[in-house]
C-alpha cells in the first residue's frame, strides 16, 4: 500500500482527520509494518497502550470476556481503519483485547512517536483535543439515547411481540 493510501486511512480516523499531509507523512515514515495470522492476539486487555494501529489489510475483532469466559465482540475493525488512538494519548491500559480475524497487516505507530510530533508542533495538541472532544460528544449522545429512548426505538426489531395463551 502506498503512502497516499495510508495517509487516507489516517485522514479517515477521528483523531488524525485534522492533521495536514506533512504531519501525516512524518507519522507514516516513523511507523513500522507488522503482520498477524488469523486468531493471533494483537494486544490483551490490561496491556499498556504504547501502540496505535492502522489496518492496511484484514480484519480485527475487539473483544471482552465475561467472568465465566464468554466472549463478546465489541467492534469489528476492517482495512482502512485506525484503532488504539485513545490509549496512545493517555497511556492507560487497554480496555479490551484485539485479535486478528484473518491474515492482517497493520502500520504500527509508537506512542512516543506521536508525543514527539506533538512536542515539535504544539498546535497538533489542539487538533487532537478537538478530535477527542468530538468523540466525547458522540459518546454522550449515544449514552443519552440508551437512557432516554424506549427499547423498540433503541433496538430495531424488538417492537414485535409474540403473545402466548396460557
Amino acid at each position: 500500500m502506498n503512502d497516499d493510501a495510508i495517509r487516507g486511512i489516517f485522514k479517515g480516523s477521528f483523531l488524525f482527520s485534522k492533521l495536514g499531509d506533512r504531519e501525516l507523512d512524518e507519522l507514516i515514515a516513523l511507523g513500522s509494518y507488522r503482520r498477524f495470522d488469523r486468531d493471533q492476539v494483537i494486544f490483551s486487555r490490561g496491556a499498556s497502550s504504547e501502540k496505535l494501529y492502522a489496518v492496511l489489510l484484514g480484519r480485527i475483532r475487539i473483544i471482552a470476556y465475561s467472568d465465566d469466559g464468554n466472549e463478546i465482540i465489541l467492534r469489528m475493525i476492517g482495512a482502512s481503519e485506525v484503532f488504539g488512538e485513545i490509549g496512545v494519548l493517555d497511556g492507560g491500559e487497554r480496555t479490551a483485547t484485539a485479535i486478528a480475524s484473518e491474515k492482517t497487516e497493520v502500520l504500527v505507530v509508537e506512542r512516543k512517536t506521536i508525543l514527539t510530533l506533538i512536542e515539535k508542533n504544539p498546535t497538533l495538541a489542539i487538533k487532537f483535543l478537538s478530535a477527542v472532544a468530538g468523540r466525547l460528544r458522540t459518546t454522550t449522545e449515544q449514552l443519552e439515547d440508551l437512557d432516554f429512548l424506549d427499547v423498540p426505538t433503541r433496538l430495531p426489531g424488538t417492537g414485535e411481540y409474540v403473545s402466548f395463551e396460557v
